[in-house]
């Protein structure tokens, strides 16, 4: 592909991930892919973009946090945070992955209401 490939291995496999499903297998592939190389950073926001409250599977974030991912990081060109970016979206995530964020109940931000 010319100019390299848009999106890394990493952050296409959370990308696949498909809600109610055992996500033991995809956070096994992640640890694998990390082990050999791949950034975290490129997965923690399309893991939390992925991330579906109804199901409440974390253990992918979880994993890259643990491993090393920055919730500081900016995401694109958005000048926000991953951090922010699920803090401004908080009712979408369940308490514990708002905790892995250092996000509790008080730091919750209600979106603008668009009509």
């Amino acid at each position: 592909m010319a100019g390299g490939p848009r999106s890394s291995v990493i952050s296409l496999a959370v990308g696949f991930v498909i809600p109610g499903r055992d996500i033991r297998p995809m956070a096994a592939l992640v640890e694998r892919l990390i082990d050999a190389g791949a950034d975290p950073n490129d997965a923690l926001y399309p893991a939390c973009h992925a991330y579906n409250r109804a199901f409440d599977q974390p253990e992918l974030i979880e994993c890259l946090l643990r491993r090393g991912a920055d919730p500081d990081r900016v995401v694109g060109e958005t000048g926000a945070t991953v951090r922010r970016l699920v803090e401004v979206n908080a009712a979408r995530y369940s308490g514990h992955v708002l905790e892995l964020f250092g996000l509790g109940p008080q730091e919750r931000v209600q979106a603008p209401r668009v009509d």
